[in-house]
């Protein structure tokens, strides 16, 4: 149940960043957004944190979408900064459901920085989908700037998509909530498969999304270790003070789990390794003809 629960949260997460490209009108099947989110969450595990599969993505989309590169490359870090928001409202909504901030000063540390991020970022996206706000005279003037206001002004254009298309970005913002709300129980049911009197699933709306910034850290490759760790020291907030230990072992079966979604990006890899290798050896001949401001401005000068 737990490999499954957490095999369908990384694949909603692909099916998220599918609605995302078709927002901002870039038409592509979604079996070519399964085939690139699983390969990303596969190369995740060879680079810190989640970086490595963002940027195998970013020169996937960036070739497929010649024309738009801007824009599809940009929907990855708006794929990112979703998948983070609805982290901090499910870390919100437990904290103030279970009131766990009052038990633990740490909690309460927490507690307080995730409310104040999630008003800071919901202001700020209430902001950016104003009608009008990329025109304002502040964002004007961030277009004018040198080497990079012409990608500004398209990134402008891409945010004005989503202001027509408010209700994907309803869908959108709910499928972040599922996500890690599946994740959560995920968790949970890891944690019952194996120990009986393992916190409730009430403590893992704020264990899991708390062990999964960690673990989003460029610390360690896929977040190893520095996931397990976090579960374990949440675990002991969370535990009778004769109970310790216990969170690295949930920690390792969660990563388990995503060793085995993982195993799929390894199916459609050995599938299309001839086409991964092309992409490779195309990017590192790119770095070593072009001079770095000729990179820049290729990698711009391109329509939105």
């Amino acid at each position: 149940m737990s490999v499954f629960l957490i095999f369908s949260a990384n694949a909603l997460t692909f099916v998220r960043w599918h609605l995302l490209l078709k927002a901002i009108d870039i038409n592509i099947r979604l079996m070519t957004t399964l085939r690139l989110g699983f390969m990303g969450f596969l190369f995740g595990f060879v680079a810190p944190g989640q970086l490595g599969g963002d940027v195998f993505k970013a020169v996937f989309i960036a070739r497929e979408q010649r024309k738009r590169k801007l824009a599809a490359i940009a929907s990855i870090l708006i794929d990112r900064l979703c998948g983070l928001y609805g982290l901090l409202l499910v870390t919100a909504a437990g904290l103030l459901v279970t009131g766990l901030a009052a038990r633990h000063a740490f909690v309460n540390i927490v507690a307080n920085a995730t409310y104040a991020c999630a008003i800071i970022g919901g202001f700020g996206i209430a902001v950016i989908l104003t009608p009008g706000a990329t025109r304002s005279r502040i964002a004007l003037s961030a277009t004018n700037i040198p080497a990079i206001g012409r990608a500004v002004r398209r990134l402008f254009r891409a945010t004005e998509l989503f202001q027509q298309r408010k209700l994907v970005l309803l869908q959108i913002g709910l499928l972040s909530l599922i996500v890690h709300l599946l994740v959560a129980i995920g968790l949970f049911a890891a944690a019952r498969g194996i120990y009986s009197d393992s916190p409730g699933i009430e403590d893992h709306l704020v264990i899991s999304p708390i062990a999964g910034v960690a673990g989003a850290l460029p610390l360690f490759p896929g977040g190893a270790g520095s996931y397990e760790a976090a579960v374990d020291v949440l675990y002991d907030l969370f535990s009778p003070p004769t109970v310790a230990g216990r969170g690295v072992v949930v920690g390792l079966l969660y990563r388990f789990a995503t060793i085995i979604v993982a195993s799929v990006g390894l199916v459609f890899y050995w599938t299309g390794r001839r086409e991964v290798s092309d992409v490779l050896q195309q990017v590192r001949a790119e770095t070593e003809l072009c001079p770095p401001g000729e990179q820049l401005k290729s990698q711009y000068d391109i329509t939105v």
